[in-house]
């Protein structure tokens, strides 16, 4: 007998479907931030530095429109407490990575000036130029150390008119990430001195001799800050 045939079994063609791919879009970029806070800045002219606390409200805002690396911004310190409710200084700035480019104005009001001849009052305006550089530096997922490092020269003083007046504004702030980068809080101190520049030398060596051109406010600083 011939043998039987295997009977064809045809199967049919294997289809792979192609997983479909899921594109998760990026959370928008800030294009903002503002901060707000409270300096609590001695005026290191007056007889009694204690007794004459010049606690000033700190605000800024910046705006973000090519992403969080380059801004421009506005900044913003006046007294409160307990006088010279007059006095203010304020930057106008841009600012590219780490590094700042502004114009500062202040309107300064000074009492009690221990200086011989006496001088019981003495108002300054001032335009200046200022470079600045920003740096941090991680301290865990948390926080970071946070440097803001300004300094300038006057352009146009009255009515004091030290040719040579120069200013440096330091702050150096730990600050907390706990809610990521949306909203910071700053722990610090800031210190703002502004006078010729052997004034400006003799505090950072802690020298004695200071000038009629001279004036400070150092002090601790706190600031909340949010992006959106």
């Amino acid at each position: 007998p011939r043998p039987t045939p295997m009977p064809m079994v045809t199967s049919a063609p294997q289809v792979y479907e192609t997983p479909a791919v899921v594109v998760v879009a990026p959370s928008p970029e800030p294009m903002f931030a503002v901060m707000a806070g409270y300096w609590a800045a001695n005026n290191e002219l007056a007889k009694n530095v204690l007794d004459n606390n010049t606690g000033m409200i700190t605000g800024n805002l910046e705006l973000m429109p090519m992403g969080a690396n380059q801004a421009i911004g506005l900044s913003i310190a006046s007294m409160t407490y307990p006088r010279n409710m007059s006095s203010n200084f304020w930057d106008a700035y841009v600012r590219f990575a780490g590094l700042k480019l502004g114009y500062r104005n202040e309107e300064l009001l000074r009492h009690n000036i221990f200086f011989t001849p006496a001088v019981n009052k003495q108002d300054i305006h001032a335009e200046s130029l200022f470079a600045g550089l920003l740096f941090g530096i991680p301290m865990s997922d948390m926080f970071s150390l946070d440097f803001d490092l300004n300094g300038g020269s006057t352009v146009r003083n009255v009515p004091v008119g030290a040719s040579e007046r120069v200013f440096t504004d330091f702050g150096a702030m730990l600050t907390s990430h706990a809610a990521g980068d949306w909203m910071n809080i700053q722990l610090g101190y800031r210190s703002y001195v502004f006078g010729t520049m052997n004034d400006v030398t003799n505090v950072y060596t802690m020298k004695g001799e200071r000038s009629p051109f001279f004036g400070s406010y150092q002090g601790p600083i706190a600031n909340v800050g949010f992006r959106f």
